[in-house]
């Protein structure tokens, strides 16, 4: 088995969904990974620059809410092939896109915001000042994402 790198996806509700029903997230998805920019860039330990990564996941999710789509920020984790793993330094020096996507036996977990948390998201989509620091993204097991997505 070659080696595996962990990446970040950052989804949306609805592709969360596609995600479970599908089994797969399509080729060319970005996400975010420890990258040797990242590195360079953080040179932090490894578990702060996994933060980074995370973090850089979680921001791009708010950033790809739109109005019509339910305000949660959605970040998949998942262990893919390192070679199906290309630099995407343009959207910043975490970023990575995923040549052959990921399929939902590579998920590991997700982290998806709490539907109390739904107004904060909203305000801080719209670009209008939050304070998110104190709402945590809940973690669920790639095992518990079929009953997530039916709630």
């Amino acid at each position: 088995m070659g080696s595996v790198t962990r990446v970040y996806v950052p989804l949306v509700w609805h592709e969360l969904r596609s995600l479970v029903a599908d089994g797969a997230l399509p080729a060319g998805m970005p996400a975010y990974a420890v990258t040797p920019a990242l590195v360079d860039a953080e040179p932090a330990g490894t578990d702060e620059q996994e933060e980074l990564a995370w973090q850089a996941a979680v921001d791009a999710s708010l950033a790809a809410l739109t109005a019509d789509v339910p305000p949660r920020r959605v970040v998949v984790s998942a262990d893919v092939p390192a070679a199906s793993v290309v630099p995407a330094p343009e959207l910043g020096p975490a970023a990575v896109r995923l040549t052959d996507g990921a399929t939902r036996h590579q998920v590991a977990c997700a982290h998806v915001d709490d539907p109390a948390a739904a107004n904060a998201v909203a305000v801080a989509r719209r670009g209008t000042p939050a304070d998110l620091d104190d709402v945590d993204l809940l973690w669920y097991a790639e095992v518990e994402l079929d009953a997530l997505v039916a709630d």
